[in-house]
Formats: structure tokens, C-alpha cells, sequence
């Protein structure tokens, strides 16, 4: 709301003493629409450095007016009416106002110059308190954006106003002494002066003036020892001459534009030191005019070097995985927890028939129909409330009936919080009808080294072969005690018999999965466990068959891989296929945990390695065209 003064009445008589004893003081210091003064407009220059804002104001707080002594950032504005005016609550208080956002303090939610140009929404005043105590303005910085002062700032800024107030009274004891005491306000004016170039000889920025061809006047130390020069080094350079050839024209751009309208301008580019090394810098671009009226350039920089190389590694990750992730053939996506998708790879944008485009921030519901579509709906209901999900469907690609393994894995933050999930589909079409082939030939498999047990119907074990004997300590020409298969298996794996497998296999299903099983000592390992019922020709149940594979160091090592590897490789190391990235030398570059298990070698005894010494000269020949 617009400015009300409890104490003051503004168009009446019945102001307060102390008001009436304020607006005395104010207008004994003779300084209310005088002309600008150098050492006013570098105080609010220093403020707008020092608080990073890009308006800073002197003002003076009249009976029915806020009228400016100095102004950086408002051109063309020389006073505001005292009822709109954020310096009229300033000066209610000896400490610094702060306001971080005016359009959620009610004080100023509905003001004008909130609501319209210029748009305030920080503000920070520090009052002009005489040496009798009157409050007669601010040293205040305004910015377009909600923000605050950090500690530092706020005490330079209250510095600011101390030297402000102490320059007014100096500027009234001039006028009043005239010529007698000239000197002294002169020796007051240049310590002043040369408290300013003190505190931005201090400044870690970069700050310069230079005219408007570009040749430098004045640098602090930061800036000359940035290039590897001193101040006398760099006085009279031209500021070009140490911006990047390719910048250049973008550069003399922004500087023409400051130049031409006065507005502050902030832009980023390559600057070169004087041994040729690159960096890049930040710049606060502002006008300035000297003593004479005619225009310069002030420049406050700040290097973003580190910044951009991050952000430069960032870019390659993200072309490196894609390019992985394209070229593999599964079905990758991410989709956040307003089900909309984020990134899907080439494969699985094809197999919906759509480019990336027509797919990113939508959701599957707008873009797929089908009658699978309510599982995987509900699957993606329990995945958005962090449950890892493995499925198979049916989707038809090409016009053709195609069987997807999909997973589901959540994505969650530090705080709990799901925050999406990432999608993977195998096509298993193929290998799923050679596996069904192929686990039937498995069972007389005598000298295999994954584990196989046999059981009847009701569980009781028939058959063991030799590594699951050797497993559990049972020598070879032993007759098999009375065992039954859940003596094998800790309480919570027959309880998943009881309540997933078993069903699963009694409907005709091959169940395939991980579990852990008790070996010789009660040693519990996890494995890869495979389960299928035998059939009569009249369809009834003879027997079950468990193959079980030794994968817990595998399990390990993957535990140990997930929690040393980011999101963005958590994409391609959850891929169940084989995945390899070698260069055009042939050697290995990243492979995943699935081609680790493959060629029964760790990672690190692969990356590196030439293609055909790791495969051998025939194989890698055989390969060489898909290559």
C-alpha cells in the first residue's frame, strides 16, 4: 500500500516536532535540486558495485517529495512523490530496510512503482542520519529481482551511507563557510575519494573504466593481474585486445548498446590472457560519464572459467550417453513423476511409431492404446511409489507380435521422494522361445557348473546333480537322503515359492529370477534360478526342475558398481544386454556389467584392451563387418 507516515500529515500544519526539526535540518544542508556532483554518483555507483544491484540511489526524504542526489540505473528520474516512496519507511529507523520481495510485502504489494516501471522487487536502504540524529534520505539499491544482501554487503552499505551523510554535512559546511573552510572539505572530498578506490582496489572482480573506443583508463589490481600484467602494464591497451577474436563482434555489440541508451547490460565471453591463455568472464556492463559529460565504459567482471568447464563435461556426458543408448538395441526412457516422458533412446521412440519430439513431455496414456496398456499403467502406479517393476507384454511393432521384458526402476532422492523412473524393454521374442528350447536340453546336463535339482510334485528331491552335490557336501556315489527342496532355501525364498513361483509354474510359466539358496555349512548365495514343471501327455505335473547359477559375486560387484556410478551410467549399467563402446583404435572404452559376465573378465581387466586380443584373431575377424 502507498506510504502513510503515522506521525506526518503531508498538506497540513500539524506536523510534529520532529518532523518539523527533520525538514529544517534537510534544508540547512542547501543541497535539494542542485546539480550532480562526482563524488555522489561514486558512492551509488560503490553501492550498486558492492550489492551487485543494478539501481543505487541518494536520496532526500522532503516534505512531500523523495528528490535524488545521485542515481545510477533510473535515467530521466530526478524525484518520486514522499507517499509512494520506499526511502519514506527507511528513514524511520537508524538500521538498514530491507525488502526481499516487494510484491509480498503488504506494505508495497499494490505501490506504483512495484506494480509498474520500474518494477521493484528488492529494495535496501541504509538512512542518512545526522549528527544531531535527523534522518533526512537513504543510499539505497534497487533490483528487478527478489533477492537479499549477504552480511558483508549490508555493513558496506551502511559504510556508504555514513560517508554519504558525512559528505552532505562537509557540502553544507563548505556553503556556509564559503571559502574559509574550502580546504577542508577539500581534504574531506579526497579521502573519500580515495576510500572508494581503496575499497575497489580490495575487490576480487575485475573492474575497469575505459572510453568508448575501448582503451583502458583505469583497472584495479584484479583485474591487470587476471592477464598477467600490471595496472601500468594495461593503461592505455585497448580492452579488445584481450577478448577473444571470435568474440569480438559480440562484445562490440553489447558495449555499443551501453554506450548508445545507457541500459546495464550483462553478457559472458572468452577473454585472452597476455600469454595467451583462455578464460571466460562474466561482465556488468555500465555507462558512466566523467567530470566532463563525456560517456565511459565501467566493466566489473567475474571469471566463470570453472563454471563452463563443468558445464562444457556436462554436454559431452550427455552426447556420450545418448550415443550409447542409441545404439543399443533396447528400449530406454525416462519419465518423471507426472508421467510425462523426458528422454526416450531411437529404439524405443521406433517401436512407438513417433519421433523424439512428438513423444518428450507427454505422457504414454495420450500417445499409446491398447489392451495392454492398463497393466503397464498399474505397474507404473507402483513404480512412481518406488517399487522396482520386471513384467512381460505383448506389443505389436511393425504389424508384428512382439514379447517386451520391461523394468521399471524408480528414481529416488535423498529425501525419499520419487521423483520419476527410468523404463528399460528388451525385446526377448526370439530368446524367449530359444530359452523354452533350450531349458528342456539343459535338464541332462550332468557336468554343468550351475546347480540343478530335481523334485516330485509334492517337493520331495529326485535328483541332484554333481556341482549341486559338491555344493552342499554330498559325495558323488552317495545314495540321496530324505531331503525336500525348501530345506535348500531360506524362509523368505519358500515364501515366494509359495506365493510367486510355484504358481507361476503350475500355469505353465518358466519362472526365471534371483534368489539365495543354503550350500554346505548353511552358507547362504545368491543365484540366478531358473524353475519348470514336466508334463505328461495327459498335462500333468511330473516333476519340477530348479537350474540355479552362483551369481554372488557377480551381485557384489554390481552393488559395489551402482553405488560409485551416476544416474546418467545407471541407464546403460541396468541394460540386461551385452553393451560395448570401443574407439576407432579397437580398444574397449566402457562396457557394462552384462558383457563383463559375458567374457567372465572384470571391467578393468577389459577397458583398454584391443578388441581382438580380448576376443581372439578369429572371433574378431568374424565380427569385423558388424564392426
Amino acid at each position: 500500500m502507498p506510504y502513510r507516515d503515522p506521525d506526518v500529515h503531508p498538506g497540513t500544519d500539524n506536523y510534529p516536532a520532529t518532523e518539523a526539526g527533520r525538514l529544517t535540518r534537510l534544508r540547512e544542508l542547501v543541497v535539494l535540486d542542485s546539480a550532480p556532483e562526482p563524488l555522489f554518483d561514486s558512492i551509488v555507483r560503490m553501492a550498486s558495485e558492492v550489492c551487485d544491484a543494478p539501481i543505487a540511489l541518494l536520496t532526500l526524504v522532503d516534505a512531500e517529495r523523495q528528490w535524488f542526489k545521485a542515481n545510477l540505473g533510473l535515467p530521466g528520474v530526478n524525484e518520486t512523490p514522499r507517499a509512494i516512496a520506499f526511502c519514506a519507511h527507511a528513514i524511520q529507523s537508524d538500521d538498514v530496510l530491507e525488502v526481499p520481495d516487494a510484491t509480498h510485502d503488504q506494505r508495497f504489494a499494490d505501490n506504483p512503482l512495484v506494480t509498474g516501471s520500474p518494477d521493484i522487487r528488492f529494495y535496501a536502504g541504509a538512512p542518512l542520519v545526522l549528527p544531531q540524529g535527523e534522518r533526512v534520505g537513504t543510499l539505497c539499491v534497487i533490483d528487478r529481482q527478489a533477492r537479499g544482501l549477504s552480511d558483508a554487503q549490508r555493513e558496506k552499505l551502511r559504510a556508504l551511507a555514513v560517508m554519504a551523510t558525512q559528505a552532505l554535512v562537509m557540502r553544507r559546511d563548505l556553503i556556509r563557510n564559503s571559502l574559509s573552510v574550502r580546504s577542508e572539505y577539500e581534504t574531506a572530498l579526497v579521502k573519500s575519494e580515495a576510500k572508494y578506490r581503496a575499497l575497489i582496489e580490495q575487490q576480487a572482480e575485475l573492474v575497469s573504466l575505459a572510453e568508448p573506443d575501448g582503451k583502458l583508463i583505469y583497472m584495479n589490481q584484479a583485474y591487470a593481474r587476471h592477464f598477467g600484467l600490471t595496472p601500468e602494464q594495461m593503461i592505455s591497451r585497448n580492452l579488445f585486445d584481450f577478448v577473444a577474436a571470435s568474440d569480438r563482434p559480440m562484445v562490440r555489440a553489447r558495449i555499443a548498446a551501453v554506450l548508445a541508451d545507457g541500459t546495464t547490460r550483462f553478457g559472458e565471453n572468452r577473454m585472452e590472457s597476455a600469454d595467451g591463455t583462455g578464460h571466460w568472464l562474466s561482465w556488468t556492463n555500465t555507462l558512466q560519464l566523467d567530470e566532463h559529460g563525456d560517456r565511459m565504459l565501467h566493466s566489473v567482471g567475474r571469471d566463470i572459467t570453472e563454471r563452463k568447464q563443468l558445464e562444457q563435461r556436462l554436454a559431452d556426458n550427455e552426447r556420450f550417453t545418448r550415443h550409447v543408448t542409441d545404439n543399443v538395441p533396447v528400449r530406454i526412457a525416462y519419465v518423471d513423476s507426472r508421467r510425462r516422458y523426458r528422454f526416450v533412446n531411437q529404439v524405443h521412440a521406433e517401436s512407438m511409431g513417433l519421433d523424439r519430439d512428438e513423444i518428450v513431455d507427454r505422457t504414454r496414456a495420450e500417445l499409446m492404446q491398447g489392451p495392454d496398456e492398463t497393466l503397464i499403467a498399474r505397474r507404473v502406479d507402483a513404480a512412481l511409489s518406488g517399487q522396482r517393476q520386471q513384467f512381460e507384454f505383448e506389443d505389436t511393432v511393425g504389424g508384428a507380435r512382439h514379447l517386451i521384458d520391461s523394468q521399471l526402476l524408480p528414481d529416488v532422492a535423498d529425501n525419499g521422494d520419487v521423483r520419476g523412473y527410468f523404463s528399460i524393454g528388451v525385446d526377448v521374442t526370439e530368446r524367449a522361445a530359444a530359452e523354452r528350447a533350450l531349458l528342456e536340453l539343459a535338464a541332462i546336463f550332468k557336468n554343468t557348473t550351475d546347480y540343478v535339482v530335481q523334485a516330485d510334485p509334492e517337493g520331495r528331491i529326485s535328483y541332484l546333480n554333481p556341482s549341486m552335490r559338491q555344493a552342499i557336501g554330498l559325495a558323488p556315489d552317495t545314495p540321496l537322503p530324505r531331503l525336500h527342496f525348501s530345506d535348500f532355501n531360506p524362509p523368505e525364498v519358500n515364501r515366494l515359492f509359495k506365493r510367486v513361483i510355484m504358481p507361476a509354474v503350475r500355469s505353465g510359466q518358466v519362472w526365471v529370477g534371483e534368489t539365495t539358496v543354503y550350500l554346505e555349512h548353511r552358507r547362504e548365495v545368491t543365484v540366478s534360478q531358473l524353475v519348470i514343471a514336466h508334463r505328461d501327455g495327459q498335462g500333468r505335473i511330473t516333476r519340477f526342475s530348479s537350474v540355479m547359477r552362483d551369481i554372488s559375486e557377480a551381485v557384489e560387484a554390481k552393488a559395489e558398481a551402482a553405488r560409485q556410478t551416476a544416474i546418467v551410467r545407471s541407464v546403460a549399467e541396468a541394460i540386461p544386454s551385452s553393451v560395448a563402446v570401443f574407439g576407432a583404435d579397437g580398444c574397449y572404452q566402457f562396457v557394462n556389467r552384462a558383457f563383463e559376465q559375458w567374457c567372465g573378465l572384470p571391467r578393468d581387466q577389459i577397458l583398454g584392451r584391443e578388441a581382438s586380443a580380448l576376443l581372439g584373431e578369429q572371433e574378431f575377424n568374424r565380427r569385423r563387418p558388424w564392426i
